[in-house]
């Protein structure tokens, strides 16, 4: 699907193959992982008109634009944005494969240049588009696989908690003022499970730590 040129306001998601470098160790493996995000994206896109995407290695980047009269229709956006969300990562899960995904609103400007064989000039620019990018590049603040995250900019005219808060019922979104975040847990149907969850991720990571300290400590002296 051929994505149109867009210049104004907009959501922008940066969505990518969580362990994909991994995978590239195993070429099959990674071509695999490619070949069904890239199916996944389209079969959802081709259902959810208003979203728009571009799919590009391992990352995909979707966009909802947003008229001169976004203002009244930012809560559909988002929710267009969020129900892309949760079916690519539902999609995903049934192959075993895990996204990481940044969501973030502002000015975003995309134009389908020329091409000619074996080169595209395609141009994206705007802040919505950056901070989604760096979000799901941030070392210090790190998303794990499967999560997703709106970052909120409390420099913009526009409250994003407030329209977060405004689709809570439909979606499970919790807010993190510290981090001036929003989380968007795609997979849970009850807030009450978000605890929950975190606790057992949690677990889980610790868990795979210890695992790789007994393997170490096992092997320390063996060879002396």
């Amino acid at each position: 699907m051929a994505l149109e040129n867009i210049d104004g306001n907009a959501f922008v998601a940066f969505t990518d193959i969580a362990g994909f470098k991994k995978m590239l160790i195993n070429g099959n493996k990674a071509a695999e992982a490619l070949n069904y995000f890239y199916n996944c994206g389209y079969d959802v896109l081709k259902d959810n008109l208003l979203v728009k995407g571009l799919f590009v290695s391992d990352s995909g980047i979707l966009i909802v634009p947003c008229d001169s009269t976004y203002k009244m229709k930012l809560k559909d956006n988002l929710r267009a944005l969020l129900k892309v969300i949760k079916e690519l990562n539902m999609k995903m899960l049934d192959k075993n494969y895990m996204l990481t995904t940044s969501i973030a609103f502002g000015h975003f400007k995309y134009e389908n240049r020329l091409e000619f064989p074996g080169i595209s000039k395609d141009m994206m620019l705007g802040h919505a588009y950056l901070n989604a990018y760096l979000d799901n590049e941030n070392k210090t603040n790190k998303l794990e696989p499967g999560q997703c995250r709106i970052v909120c900019d409390n420099d913009k005219a526009v409250d994003i908690e407030g329209i977060a808060n405004e689709i809570e019922k439909e979606y499970v979104l919790k807010v993190v003022e510290e981090e001036k975040r929003i989380y968007f847990y795609w997979c849970l149907k009850n807030m009450n499970d978000v605890e929950l969850l975190r606790t057992k991720y949690q677990s889980a990571k610790n868990s795979v730590y210890e695992k790789e300290l007994e393997i170490l400590k096992k092997f320390v002296g063996s060879r002396c």
